[in-house]
């Protein structure tokens, strides 16, 4: 399933709503030290640690790897309140201390990216994501987005769940889930005519350009 090019053709009302009460999803990149052995499990490891004492603090926490070895850990919030409580719990947190000392002392990753999304419309959770970023063309975030909204019902009834989210430098992101990677295979084993549709209707006026595309699984 090849993307290129987005556009769309309605209002920024779904943005403009969504603001108010989005979910708030924060993600961290991070990239194993090259040079030291062992430091991909090692990374992996260190995340999942971190995971057991963050959650405590009643923050849904997904940690995952993409198929070049990134990770991502990510937060999930129930709107900016909770986001900065979360982190002021987290900062208290002498379990956390401790293993930030730890994790400094003998470091096993990088941290190479990071991410603040506000969701515009939220799909089920999955083991298995296609995460599709794109950077919108000057003025057009709306129109972007409103593309996004209008591929997440195709999807959806392909197999797909679909998650829409925006963050501050002017990008989306399309977020499809899947069971496992026997659904991700089923979803990606049969056309899906409505969508090459959709999109060769949307690409005669793009409204953004994909800039990364990763597929990531849980490790936890």
């Amino acid at each position: 399933m090849s993307i290129t090019k987005i556009s769309a053709f309605l209002v920024s009302l779904c943005l403009l709503g969504a603001s108010a009460q989005a979910d708030i999803i924060e993600v961290a990149v991070w990239k194993a030290i090259a040079s030291k052995p062992n430091s991909n499990p090692g990374m992996v490891q260190s995340a999942l640690k971190s995971k057991s004492i963050q959650e405590k603090h009643g923050t849904p926490i997904v940690v995952s790897t993409d198929l070049v070895g990134r990770m991502y850990y990510a937060t999930i919030h129930t709107d900016y309140a909770a986001w900065n409580n979360f982190y002021k719990a987290v900062g208290e947190d002498p379990k956390q201390a401790e293993f930030w000392k730890d994790a400094n002392a003998d470091p096993q990753a990088e941290r190479i990216d990071h991410y603040l999304l506000e969701t515009v419309s939220a799909g089920e959770g999955g083991a298995v994501r296609e995460v599709y970023i794109w950077e919108a063309l000057p003025g057009q975030l709306s129109r972007l987005i409103q593309g996004g909204l209008g591929a997440k019902p195709i999807h959806e009834k392909a197999g797909a769940r679909v998650t829409v989210a925006v963050d501050r430098l002017n990008r989306m992101f399309y977020v499809m889930q899947y069971d496992s990677w026997d659904a991700y295979s089923k979803f990606h084993g049969a056309p899906i005519p409505e969508f090459s549709a959709y999109m060769d209707e949307q690409n005669k006026n793009p409204s953004g350009v994909l800039v990364e595309q990763f597929t990531a699984s849980n490790v936890d």
